[in-house]
Formats: C-alpha cells, sequence, structure tokens
C-alpha cells in the first residue's frame, strides 16, 4: 500500500527481536522502548543519509507492540517524525499487566491475580510504569492524534 502511493518503507529488525541470538533479544529485558527507539532512529537517519527519505517526511508506525514503540518514538524523539500511527498499542504496562493478569481465560484467575500481587511487590509494576509512553516522562507532540483507530 504504502509503495503504491510513492512512499518508501521500512521495516525494522530492532534489538528484542528474536532473530539474532539470546544477547540481541534480551538486551531489552527491563528496558522496554529505550533500545528499540533508538534502532528506530538509527533506522531513519539511514534513510536520509542515503537520500531515500526526507528527514521532515518520515513517519512511524505500528500495531501492538509496534504501536508501543510508535508512541515511545513520538514522545521520546519527537523531533524525528513527521507523525505516525499507532494501533491497538500499550500506553501503560503496569495497567495492561494488571488488566490481563486479572482475567480468566483459563480458570486460574486467582493464581493469577497472586502472581500480579507477587511481582507488584518486588517492583514489576513500578518498572513497567517507567517505560510506559504516557508514564515515563517523555511527552507526545501537540499534533499527535493518539484517538484509537477502529475499524482498520
Amino acid at each position: 500500500m504504502w509503495l503504491d502511493h510513492g512512499c518508501a518503507f521500512l521495516t525494522i529488525n530492532y534489538r528484542g527481536s528474536t532473530s539474532f541470538g539470546k544477547a540481541f533479544e534480551q538486551a531489552i529485558y527491563g528496558d522496554l522502548g529505550r533500545l528499540e527507539v533508538d534502532d528506530m532512529a538509527a533506522a531513519r537517519d539511514f534513510l536520509v543519509r542515503e537520500g531515500i527519505a526526507l528527514p521532515d517526511s518520515i513517519l512511524v508506525t505500528g500495531w501492538s507492540y509496534g504501536g508501543y514503540l510508535t508512541l515511545m518514538a513520538l514522545g521520546a524523539r519527537p523531533e524525528l517524525w513527521a507523525g505516525g500511527m499507532a494501533g491497538i498499542a500499550v500506553a501503560d504496562w503496569a495497567v495492561q499487566y494488571a488488566e490481563c493478569a486479572a482475567q480468566s481465560w483459563d480458570g486460574k484467575r486467582l493464581k493469577q491475580e497472586q502472581h500480579c500481587e507477587d511481582e507488584r511487590q518486588t517492583g514489576y509494576a513500578v518498572e513497567q510504569h517507567a517505560c510506559s509512553p504516557f508514564t515515563s516522562g517523555v511527552e507526545a507532540p501537540e499534533t499527535t492524534d493518539l484517538r484509537s483507530m477502529s475499524g482498520w
């Protein structure tokens, strides 16, 4: 779709992906978002350096975890992007974790809730709160439209 409309398209195999060994995959453990956004910024720099894209015309987009990274990129490095589209994005990992732990698909709700409580006691929720787009201290640019995109 993008190419049909005259756009270049680049997909990134950022740190945390499973294709380059355990060290590459586990680099993001305990520090979600930061290294991946660094990789996205490096990819953007490549596009500009190679003359593939204009510096002020690069959009970032993603769904699910890619949507989360889109929000992080727009908030942490807003000067790099002309805009972005995030679909089904996690905006607060602590809230997401609590909501998932409370759901019961397999009848183990009590066990999940206990696990969630145990994790909160060890500071997991605090760590995840720190790497969430709207709670980590990064601010989205005023022009970013963060409304839900349903029906796509």
